[in-house]
């Protein structure tokens, strides 16, 4: 089963079957659509028909981020989003991940070629427990499948975006660094202006949260996305480089893309 979604008539999600929050993410490549992110708790009957939803915790924000969907091609992603949207959610967009980090679109892609033909390792049921195919459990503990038992404590320093291995150079596009906590709106319109690039949010050594957007191969890339946010209001904007999650000078890092062979 390369997809598990479904919207049906009837409400999916109940106080007795809730949306699970932090949940145990599948193996592997997954697309997935983010629609809605909130501070309070809110009633099941929000989410309609969509199945599976689940929601996620980010470090530096109060608010749980919901998604619906498990998808390892982002074509069949594409396919149900306008169903997400028409569900409520105009403004839902679709996220890819690895091992449930959040990865760029441009990495998915590339991680695709190997993932996009593996099933997902269940047998997906539906919130009220029937067997469905198409959907996944909901607050069901299944194998590689969404469980309503994960840590919701388990905070980490990097809690968006997989890093590229070690040793692997790319430009990113730093939004801003701050050493405070940040109101879940401005990190919300901050995801928007990443779209399918990916929001990444990480500590640095001293303790800042860094913002960073995309993974691109070239400085100028990066740059047309830096110069895009500064359009946007965000005047400390900048192209970051790093190796693996070692940020290094650009200099330093456009020097050594000069210095790779040709393939």
């Amino acid at each position: 089963m390369l997809s598990l979604f479904s919207i049906s008539q009837r409400q999916a999600y109940s106080d007795a079957s809730p949306v699970p929050v932090e949940p145990v993410m599948p193996d592997g490549l997954m697309y997935t659509i983010q629609i809605a992110a909130f501070r309070n708790d809110v009633a099941p009957s929000l989410f309609k028909g969509l199945s599976p939803v689940y929601g996620k915790k980010r470090q530096g924000s109060d608010a749980v981020f919901y998604y619906t969907g498990m998808f390892r091609r982002i074509d069949d992603a594409r396919k149900v989003l306008p169903d997400a949207r028409g569900a409520g959610f105009p403004d839902a967009f679709i996220i890819a991940m690895m091992d449930g980090t959040q990865v760029s679109m441009e990495r998915a892609a590339l991680l695709e070629k190997e993932w996009g033909s593996r099933p997902f390792n269940s047998t997906p049921v539906s919130p009220a427990g029937k067997t469905s195919a198409g959907q996944v459990p909901a607050g069901k503990t299944s194998a590689g499948t969404v469980t309503g038992g994960g840590n919701a404590t388990g905070a980490t320093e990097r809690n968006t975006g997989q890093p590229v291995p070690v040793g692997t150079l790319s430009f990113r596009a730093e939004v801003m660094r701050i050493d405070k906590p940040v109101k879940p709106e401005v990190i919300q319109k901050i995801e928007l202006l990443a779209g399918t690039r990916g929001l990444d949010m990480i500590k640095n050594s001293n303790g800042e949260t860094v913002f960073l957007i995309g993974n691109f191969i070239t400085f100028e890339s990066a740059d047309d996305y830096v110069s895009l946010l500064i359009r946007n209001g965000y005047s400390d904007a900048r192209v970051a480089a790093y190796v693996g999650m070692q940020e290094i000078p650009v200099e330093a890092a456009r020097e050594l893309l000069n210095k790779m062979p040709d393939d």
